[in-house]
């Protein structure tokens, strides 16, 4: 199955066409963010819109592509059906890092690109990893509700902002991305491509499905 057939689906062009606004949305967005003040005694978190529009972006990757994904690959040729699956788990896992390359490039605050990049790509890998398990839907659920949850928390406690493997970036004074949540992002990221590849896209209901059919 050649991957080209599944970037230009319907799926795939409804995700070329969200990684189009999104992308536009960043750049024009990157100078503005949402502060989170709860606690007047910890230093102020800021949420980049840039770095919303790129997790816009990854779940809607999550809800778009992934659903049928499953029923394409399984046409192909045995040895080389992890082929569309892979493209399409890279192309979703970098896409969103392009958005914010993009804002970074326009207007991006200095030093906020580290710290939103990393945490952009541990949810990706996140969401993509739980997916072939829960379902894309709650997949992307459990992403959204993460997110927030830790963003806020980080902004009332600083332990939570230590281990947190989100990367909270606070103003006036930004921080770097610690080496440590940098690796992580990344482990998550190879640990949802061998994931995607193993299961073709497949999620416990089309298993379920198959297993009926047999």
């Amino acid at each position: 199955m050649n991957p080209v057939i599944i970037v230009l689906s319907r799926s795939g062009i409804r995700y070329l066409l969200a990684a189009i606004l999104c992308g536009v949305a960043g750049a024009l967005c990157a100078p503005f963010s949402l502060k989170i003040e709860m606690a007047q005694s910890n230093p102020v978190v800021v949420v980049g819109l840039a770095e919303l529009a790129a997790l816009a972006l990854a779940c809607t990757g999550l809800i778009v592509m992934r659903p049928r994904l499953w029923s394409v690959d399984r046409l192909g040729v045995t040895r080389r059906r992890w082929i569309p699956t892979a493209c399409v788990t890279v192309l979703s896992l970098v896409c969103p890092q392009l958005v914010l390359a993009g804002a970074d490039v326009v207007a991006l605050p200095a030093g906020t690109w580290p710290p939103s990049a990393t945490t952009v790509l541990f949810l990706t890998g996140l969401g993509l990893l739980l997916a072939p398990y829960t379902g894309a839907l709650r997949a992307t659920g459990v992403v959204l509700t993460l997110y927030v949850g830790l963003v806020l928390a980080s902004q009332i406690s600083h332990d939570v902002r230590l281990w947190s493997p989100l990367v909270a970036v606070t103003w006036p004074t930004v921080s770097g991305a610690p080496l440590g949540k940098v690796v992580l992002a990344w482990i998550v990221a190879a640990a949802a491509l061998v994931v995607q590849i193993r299961t073709l896209g497949s999620t416990m209901r089309t298993w379920r499905s198959e297993l009926n059919a047999s």
